[in-house]
């Protein structure tokens, strides 16, 4: 997991199929470091990760979206990350995360920017296509 906020550094929870393992980065290289050792990687992308606020909690006031092009960076799927994660992809979800962003419009704003930068503008269409 690629995370802003202080959490532990590991965790794990039970799912029917066994025991998961999660562990925390807070910095995009040790992630793709990490990313290349693992057979399987599920894709949780919470889209307040790409906000910015000095409130505690991670909502408005002074709640600011992080530019495109730092977006791009991270979700490229030609960047150093998803050339990686690609082949080890083996499902992802998107949490559009309203109350974090600053509201649904905010949320949707980043959603698709996301579907832009990863997808080809199909993400919630019967074909949804990865970028090349």
């Amino acid at each position: 997991m690629l995370c802003k906020h202080r959490k532990p550094e590991e965790f794990e929870f039970q799912t029917r199929d066994g025991c998961c393992s999660v562990t925390i980065f807070h910095d995009p290289s040790k992630l793709v470091t990490a990313v290349a050792k693992a057979s399987a990687v599920i894709l949780d992308i919470d889209l307040d990760y790409f906000t910015y606020s000095p409130a505690h909690d991670g909502g408005p006031p002074g709640l600011t979206i992080t530019p495109k092009a730092e977006m791009k960076a991270l979700l490229d799927p030609t960047g150093q990350l998803f050339s990686v994660l690609a082949p080890k992809l083996k499902g992802v979800t998107i949490a559009l995360e309203p109350k974090f962003c600053g509201g649904i419009r905010n949320a949707h704003r980043l959603f698709g920017r996301l579907n832009s930068l990863m997808f080809d503008n199909t993400l919630l269409s019967e074909k949804a296509r990865w970028n090349q």
